[in-house]
């Protein structure tokens, strides 16, 4: 197949990581793969480049550059003449939609749906996109979501596509993986003692991610315990002062380091004691919690998307938006780690290796793109 992906950006995200995953595995299967993308920056540019796949810089210039962004991705798609237009995320999915209806002969268009229930929060804007592109599904000639929980809510929705598959997102096992020498570089530098247990949710700061919850569970622990440590990965720069003082006021005092939007993932996740995921809701399949368990370490995650099936009964699972819950389930995990932690870290690993490999989560894709063009 002659398959290109269609994105917004390739800055540090779950989509983007997952984009810079798919491209090349697909190259290595035979395809024909490139990678249109509106805002040609971020890190996983560079990541796709490397791995051979060809980047077409859509060059738009920001929200209300329409007419000419949909001028120049219409040339792009004529010269390029895919098979496959596979968009992620609902503008994508709008524009991918669109095009098919300006394109001759037009490509088979795949909608990339990557979470769940986000009505339930943001702006009018946001809302407006998720319902034109309910609307529009029935131009799609298929849908892949990445969870079974995305799959009940496409349907709630009101997609009409023919054709709706799910795909659980993969992980690079090789680069996540246990490293003991990263484990200790990276605790020195945070100031966490051999005895302490390090506890990290990595996630940007979004209402759905759950910080407040992340915050007053920590505080709950701390209450008890002194030797409770707390980390936040992935914060831009720009919204550290908004954590910090959400942090002040649900947690006064909370042993807490920013750490900041960081590429060392691996690192981080060898570096912590347990990996916790807080969110609320809109998690389709929540890539750090199957990246942490490659690392060897297990989580603690809200009955959020597909969190309970990754976790499955090496996790602990608990209900979204309870903070008394949620320490209680980094306790539990915390007394498991003392009786088994060698043992724990070794099937956390095995479950991601077995179940979420970058191969597996390929072959899925081919799969769901050949039903479209069937």
């Amino acid at each position: 197949m002659k398959i290109m992906l269609l994105c917004q950006s390739l800055v540090v995200g779950g989509t983007q990581r997952q984009i810079a995953l798919l491209a090349p595995a697909l190259r290595r299967r035979g395809h024909d793969v490139s990678v249109a993308v509106f805002y040609c920056r971020g890190p996983f540019a560079a990541e796709l480049v490397a791995g051979g796949v060809p980047l077409h810089d859509l060059g738009k210039h920001g929200r209300w550059d329409v007419i000419g962004f949909l001028s120049g991705l219409r040339r792009r798609v004529a010269i390029e003449r895919p098979d496959v237009l596979y968009a992620f995320l609902p503008v994508p999915n709008i524009i991918a939609a669109l095009i098919k209806l300006v394109v001759y002969p037009a490509p088979r268009v795949v909608f990339g749906v990557r979470s769940a229930r986000m009505l339930r929060s943001y702006d009018w804007l946001t809302h407006r996109q998720y319902r034109i592109e309910a609307l529009l599904s029935s131009l799609a000639d298929g849908v892949i979501v990445n969870s079974s929980q995305g799959l009940v809510d496409t349907i709630a929705r009101g997609f009409r596509a023919r054709h709706i598959a799910v795909v659980s997102n993969g992980t690079d096992t090789d680069l996540f993986a246990p490293d003991p020498d990263a484990r200790a570089r990276l605790r020195a530098e945070w100031g966490i003692g051999e005895h302490e247990v390090l506890v990290g949710q990595v996630a940007r700061f979004d209402p759905m991610k759950g910080h407040d919850v992340f915050f007053a569970a920590a505080t709950r622990l701390s209450c008890q315990s002194a030797s409770w440590r707390f980390v936040c990965i992935g914060i831009d720069d720009n919204k550290r002062v908004l954590v910090q003082a959400l942090a002040d006021r649900i947690a006064p005092g909370l042993r807490l380091i920013l750490a900041g939007a960081r590429t060392d993932m691996a690192s981080c996740f060898s570096a912590l004691d347990i990996a916790c995921q807080a969110s609320h809701f809109g998690e389709g399949f929540p890539n750090a919690v199957s990246e942490a368990m490659a690392c060897g370490v297990p989580c603690v995650v809200t009955d959020v998307g597909d969190a309970r099936a990754i976790v499955g009964d090496l996790g602990v699972v608990v209900p979204a938006g309870d903070a008394a819950a949620l320490a209680n389930g980094l306790a539990e995990m915390r007394a498991r780690l003392e009786r088994e932690r060698s043992q724990l870290a070794v099937a956390v690993r095995r479950s991601i290796t077995e179940r979420f490999s970058v191969t597996a989560f390929a072959e899925a894709t081919e799969r769901a793109l050949q039903v479209a063009l069937s």
